[in-house]
């Protein structure tokens, strides 16, 4: 996987399918796991254990939530089974401060902790981050590759090239892939090499559809009351 930063004063084509703004810095990635590193840090790339790459985003996330809490806007972090942090609450020691804070009346923004596809679209949909697609690159968008993908395994990713995963060093993911955040389907049909010209990045906004994975198409619609609650995270062991 590839995460190449981009000094904006520079003027060069475009190498890698997606590009992402975080906080001032903008970066070129190839996959969902590149982004997630942007967002998280660099040391994301070498992470290999699952454990570690959920921990590290759900740290992250628990850091945006409370971001978003000093400006008043009420956040969750979740993940599929379980709600990880609300940042309308805190320790004791901190009540007082919390006091002071005007939140804003709405429903809490949710940030997804895991699935790696949800954590990079919840932040996208809360405008953490800003994120653009090259023209010919579905990583995110929905196209064409995705068509008719009801599941999805190592075999059918772009990023399997003679059973080696180009994203995690080779590596076959677990299950096969099924639940993959980098899963990519393959184009039906492989075009010859297009020689290399300047092409715009896509901003992708409400207005442009996302390709999400099966297994969190009705991650907006899970009841939240019914989530393993996880939020007084200073309790925790």
């Amino acid at each position: 996987m590839q995460l190449k930063h981009i000094d904006p004063h520079q003027k060069k084509l475009p190498t890698l399918p997606l590009v992402v703004k975080v906080g001032e810095e903008i970066y070129e990635a190839d996959s969902i796991p590149a982004l997630v590193a942007a967002v998280v840090g660099r040391e994301y790339l070498d992470v290999r254990q699952a454990d570690a790459a959920w921990s590290m985003r759900v740290n992250s996330a628990r850091q945006i939530a409370a971001f978003l809490g000093v400006e008043g806007i009420p956040a969750i972090v979740r993940d599929e089974t379980r709600l990880l942090a609300d940042n309308r609450l805190c320790p004791p020691e901190e009540q007082e401060e919390m006091n002071e804070i005007e939140w804003q009346d709405r429903d809490p923004v949710v940030i997804w902790a895991d699935p790696e596809r949800a954590f990079i679209i919840s932040l996208m949909e809360v405008d953490v981050i800003r994120v653009g697609e090259l023209p010919d690159s579905y990583i995110l968008r929905d196209g064409p590759p995705w068509k008719g993908i009801k599941s999805q395994n190592c075999g059918q990713c772009q990023y399997m090239d003679n059973e080696l995963c180009g994203v995690y060093g080779g590596c076959k993911a677990p299950e096969d892939g099924t639940r993959c955040s980098a899963f990519v389907p393959r184009p039906a049909k492989k075009s010859a090499p297009k020689k290399k010209v300047e092409q715009q990045y896509i901003g992708l906004d409400i207005n442009v559809p996302l390709a999400e994975a099966a297994y969190i198409l009705d991650r907006k619609g899970l009841n939240q009351t019914e989530l393993q609650d996880f939020s007084r995270w200073w309790e925790e062991g």
